[in-house]
C-alpha cells in the first residue's frame, strides 16, 4: 500500500470514528432529554448507578447539553477538515483519470465528499442514534450517563467559557432563564388520555382518574343527601317506632335528633341496635348514641375525606352557615362519585 493510499485510509477511518462519536453524542442528548424522571428514579432506587448518573444529568441539563453541543460542533469542523484535505484530492485525481478537466474535477470531488460525509453524519451520526434513543430512552440514558459525565468533566473549561458567553449575550437580550414549570393538571390528563389510547390504562381506570380530578373542584353540598331526604331517628319516639324505622330502612347509620333534624344529638349504628335486640332488650338510642361528626356544606370534598380519616367515621352531618342541618354525607357518597353507583350487596347501606 502506497503512502497516499495509507493516508486516505486513515482519513476515512478518522471520519467514520468522528461520525460514530457524533452518533454517541446525539443519542446521549436525546436519551437524557426524553427519559422520564420517574422511571430513572425507579431504576436508581433499585441500585442502578447509571440511572443515578442519568438522573443527575436530567436535573441539571445545561451542563451536559453544552458538552454535547461543543462536541457535535467540533466533530463537524474536524470531519470537514479531514474530508477536504486529502480525501477530496484523491477523489479529484480519480475524476482527472477518467478524463475530467482539472477545473471541474476539484469542484465535483468536493461535492461528492461533502455529500458522502453529510449522508454518513445524517444517518449514522444523527437519525439512527436518535431513533434508538427515543425508543429505549431510560436504558440508553443509564448506559451513557457515566461516560458523558466524564466527558463533561474533561470539557469543563470549554463548557464554562461557553456558558458565561451565552449568559452574557442573554443578559444583553434581557432574556432570563426560567425555572422548570410544574406539571399542570391539563398535562396530567393529556398523559392519561394518551395512556388510555395506547392501551396502558383501561377505559374504566381512565374514567375513575377523571372523576378524582373533578372531585377536587366539588363541595360537600354537591354530594350530600339533602335535608328533605335524610332518614333520622327521634330520641323521644317509642322503641317500637324506632325499631320499625330501622327495619324498614337499608341504612347502617342514622342521625339521632330531638324534635327535628336541626337538633342532632349524635349518630347510632344499626349494628349496636341489633346487639341490644339480641340481648333481649328494646332499642335504646341514648345508650347506643355516638358523637356526631359535623362538616360545613361549603367544605371541599377532599378536605371532608381527610376529616373522615382523622375522625375514623363514615357518616357526617352537613350544616349550613347558620348551624342548621343541610343534609348528611357518607363515604359511600364520595366513593360513588369516583366509581359510579355501587350495586346492592344485600348488606345494610350507609345513610345516603
Amino acid at each position: 500500500m502506497t503512502g497516499d493510499s495509507m493516508l486516505i485510509t486513515i482519513e476515512v477511518l478518522i471520519i467514520l470514528l468522528l461520525v460514530l462519536f457524533n452518533g454517541f453524542l446525539a443519542a446521549s442528548e436525546m436519551a437524557i432529554v426524553s427519559s422520564r424522571k420517574v422511571r430513572l428514579r425507579q431504576r436508581a432506587e433499585a441500585g442502578d448507578a447509571g440511572a443515578r448518573a442519568a438522573l443527575a444529568l436530567a436535573n441539571d441539563p445545561s451542563r451536559f447539553l453544552s458538552t454535547v453541543q461543543i462536541g457535535i460542533t467540533m466533530i463537524g469542523i474536524l470531519a470537514g477538515a479531514f474530508g477536504g484535505a486529502t480525501l477530496a484530492q484523491a477523489v479529484a485525481g480519480s475524476f482527472e483519470g477518467a478524463g475530467m478537466s482539472d477545473q471541474y474535477s476539484e469542484l465535483f470531488a468536493v461535492v461528492v465528499v461533502v455529500i458522502g460525509i453529510t449522508y454518513l453524519a445524517l444517518i449514522i451520526g444523527e437519525l439512527v442514534p436518535k431513533r434508538l434513543a427515543l425508543q429505549y430512552s431510560e436504558r440508553i440514558a443509564a448506559l451513557i450517563a457515566r461516560p458523558l459525565r466524564v466527558l463533561s468533566a474533561v470539557a469543563s473549561p470549554a463548557v464554562w467559557f461557553v456558558g458565561i458567553s451565552t449568559d452574557a449575550i442573554l443578559s444583553l437580550l434581557r432574556a432570563r432563564g426560567q425555572a422548570e414549570e410544574p406539571v399542570t393538571e391539563e398535562e396530567i390528563q393529556m398523559i392519561i388520555r394518551e395512556s388510555t389510547d395506547a392501551g396502558v390504562l383501561e377505559a374504566a381506570e381512565h374514567e375513575m382518574i377523571r372523576s378524582v380530578f373533578r372531585l377536587g373542584d366539588r363541595k360537600v353540598s354537591s354530594l350530600m343527601v339533602p335535608r328533605p331526604d335524610v332518614d333520622w331517628l327521634d330520641i323521644d319516639e317509642p322503641p317500637a317506632v324506632v325499631w320499625q324505622k330501622i327495619r324498614e330502612s337499608s341504612h347502617s347509620r342514622f342521625p339521632v335528633c330531638r324534635g327535628d333534624v336541626d337538633t342532632v344529638l349524635g349518630i347510632v349504628s344499626v349494628k349496636d341496635i341489633w346487639a341490644q335486640q339480641v340481648e333481649g332488650g328494646e332499642p335504646d338510642l341514648e345508650l347506643a348514641l355516638r358523637v356526631a361528626f359535623f362538616v360545613p356544606e361549603h367544605l371541599s370534598v377532599f378536605k371532608a375525606l381527610e376529616l373522615f380519616r382523622q375522625h375514623r367515621t363514615t357518616l357526617a352531618v352537613v350544616i349550613d352557615e347558620y348551624g342548621g342541618t343541610s343534609g348528611v354525607l357518607s363515604l359511600t357518597d364520595i366513593l360513588e362519585a369516583i366509581v359510579g353507583d355501587l350495586p346492592s350487596t344485600g348488606e345494610p347501606a350507609e345513610q345516603r
